[in-house]
């Protein structure tokens, strides 16, 4: 490990590390990364200590906020890429710019993962389908195939298990789209669930919403746009009863991503050109963002609350991600375009009392709104998009372009100028996903 150290500065370089890093958790990647610098890279590893942009300052109007608290985890987190080839890691996110990051090579296409508390990471390998358990301590990889399921594309942990989204064979599954369970303590596909909707739908992601008090397992069921078949929206998966509960959202929706803002309150972006309104069919590279709630705590369907198209495009494969912002009734979605991307900032707005949309009853209908007041530009074909909360710095990874599009501070002030850094993440290519966890050092 000191052998590389050959001069002063380096050496002073390492320490603002470790003064930065808890060495007896990170020893791992920390000696990974000295190792390969060396002490040609001093001044890199100096950078560390530095900001990117804007990041994790208050904005002109003062309207940032972040506690003790946030800022320690902050400091304390690290940063990884995925895609093809492996993954990058960055050990702090404070400045993960190109060349001060650890290529960690792996013989996969990893396009999604979630961290497993008190353990390390779980990682999608889509081309292999695979979920990689990826154990921190021991820097060791598990390797759980997932049954007759195809194409993870999403994953979430709750309660010991991690719950694996499979797309299924492309264009049309064959009995291999549907939902995975694997016990994260043994390392063993538990159980699969092929999914019971139409055979040709595929899932796109899962999540673990709060429902009614606790936290339940949910699939966006993206349908098949190829085919024009309109997907199921978000759909609850019931443990108790290892079943799919098709009715939880009652309209139909080529539902791609979702982000739930609070108890019965919900934003998802579709893909394809069926949205809720069946009079307001769109040309097939339309996609929508659309808010859908229930009614009351006690009721369980979800309804739709208010849709708006996203702007024409010219080309791509239409929505990629939605994700909330700072601020209550906001929200960002990424859009794909031939040869680019766009990210795109609406806010929402209640019906006032008594409205009702197009004459029909409130309770059945979209009577909120949606204003979108900004547009910029990402990289070619956006997939996975993050909002760095402490700094408010948004982060989408470019799967055709090989970097990530980051907009430091952006959610402090998303209506405002703001300049866009590009972090190439060659030797990883098709790079999909963007995360920051203090499992990962």
């Amino acid at each position: 490990l000191i052998a590389p150290l050959r001069d002063h500065s380096c050496l002073e370089a390492c320490f603002i590390i470790y003064r930065r890093m808890n060495l007896a958790r990170r020893c791992g990647l920390l000696m990974l990364a000295l190792i390969a610098m060396g002490a040609g890279d001093a001044s890199r590893l100096r950078g560390h200590a530095n900001g990117w942009g804007n990041a994790g300052h208050a904005n002109s109007s003062g309207n940032a906020s972040v506690s003790v608290a946030a800022a320690a985890e902050a400091q304390d987190a690290a940063c990884i890429a995925l895609g093809e080839g492996g993954l990058l890691h960055w050990p702090s996110c404070e400045r993960p710019e190109a060349g001060r990051s650890v290529h960690i090579p792996l013989d996969s296409k990893v396009t999604w993962a979630c961290t497993v508390p008190d353990f390390g990471v779980a990682l999608c390998d889509e081309s292999k389908s695979l979920l990689r358990l990826w154990r921190q301590r021991s820097m060791t990889f598990t390797d759980v195939a997932l049954g007759q399921l195809t194409a993870p594309v999403g994953a979430v942990y709750l309660d010991g298990k991690v719950y694996v989204a499979c797309f299924g064979s492309w264009p049309s599954p064959n009995g291999d789209s549907g939902l995975a369970v694997v016990d994260v303590a043994s390392g063993q596909l538990e159980a699969t669930y092929t999914y019971s909707g139409n055979p040709i739908s595929h899932l796109h992601n899962v999540y673990a919403f709060d429902w009614e008090g606790r936290k339940e397992i949910f699939v966006a069921v993206l349908g098949n746009p190829w085919a024009n078949l309109p997907g199921d929206g978000l759909v609850r998966f019931d443990r108790a009863t290892s079943s799919f509960l098709r009715e939880t959202t009652t309209a139909s929706l080529n539902a791609r991503s979702a982000v739930q803002q609070s108890a019965g309150v919900f934003y998802v972006l579709t893909q394809g050109f069926l949205c809720a309104d069946a009079e307001a069919k769109h040309a097939a590279n339309t996609s929508c963002s659309l808010r859908t709630q229930q009614r009351c705590p006690e009721a369980h369907p979800l309804r739709l609350a208010a849709e708006t198209l996203l702007p024409a495009r010219s080309g791509g494969d239409g929505g990629a991600d939605v994700f909330l912002g700072k601020d209550l009734d906001t929200v960002f979605c990424t859009d794909r375009e031939a040869g680019g991307g766009r990210l795109y900032y609406y806010t929402y707005s209640s019906p006032s009392p008594g409205h009702s949309a197009r004459g029909s009853s409130q309770q059945d209908s979209a009577s909120g709104s949606f204003q979108q007041l900004a547009i910029r530009s990402t990289g070619a074909n956006p997939r996975h998009a993050v909002l760095l909360q402490d700094s408010g710095d948004i982060v989408i990874s470019n799967q055709d372009a090989a970097s990530l599009t980051v907009f430091p501070g952006l959610a402090l002030n998303p209506t405002t100028d703001a300049t866009e850094v590009t972090i190439p993440t060659s030797p990883i290519t098709q790079v999909s996903f963007f995360m920051r966890s203090n499992l990962v050092r």
